[in-house]
């Protein structure tokens, strides 16, 4: 299983449960959450940088009114397909984090959250422009192409056999 694209909601407090059930804390990577919080529900650093857990991403962020660090939750989250993604953190309603794997990250923030929202609900495929550096004879100079289907509900991962679906 591709582990490094999994999302997942759950209907219980994960927090609680990863102070809990060690067994269950020892999948996950719990280093990047803030001090104050590790020391308040007893999280340890065993698994830094540990290959095979589950890195938490969804972490913390400063409050720019009391200066505390407090933890940021997922208020909106729009899946294209796998490893093409918005999310939208209480913290940056404003400021959604795009990722689309093959797209420059300058090029991806061209997009906001609601067109990714609209490609989700239509189907529609949206196109972007792209500058990259080459360097032939010495020279260094940019380029733009253009990536057609760029942002696409498309699964380009799979390969379906239409006949299945059909009794012949």
């Amino acid at each position: 299983m591709d582990t490094d694209s999994i999302h997942f909601e759950t209907k219980t407090d994960v927090y609680d449960l990863l102070a809990t059930n060690k067994e269950f804390a020892g999948l996950f990577d719990l280093s990047p959450f803030p001090p104050t919080f590790k020391k308040e529900k007893k999280y340890g650093d065993e698994n830094k940088g540990k290959i095979g857990t589950w890195k938490v991403e969804v972490c913390s962020y400063i409050d720019a009114i009391s200066k505390e660090e407090k933890l940021d939750q997922i208020v909106n989250f729009e899946c294209l397909r796998a490893k093409s993604y918005s999310m939208q953190f209480e913290s940056s309603m404003d400021d959604p984090h795009i990722k689309n794997k093959g797209v420059k990250t300058a090029s991806a923030n061209t997009i906001s959250h609601s067109q990714i929202s609209e490609i989700n609900k239509s189907g529609v495929a949206h196109s972007v422009a792209q500058k990259t550096f080459r360097k032939s004879n010495f020279e260094i100079y940019t380029i733009q192409t253009q990536i057609n289907d760029a942002f696409s509900n498309d699964d380009d991962k799979r390969i379906y056999d239409i006949r299945q679906f059909f009794i012949i």
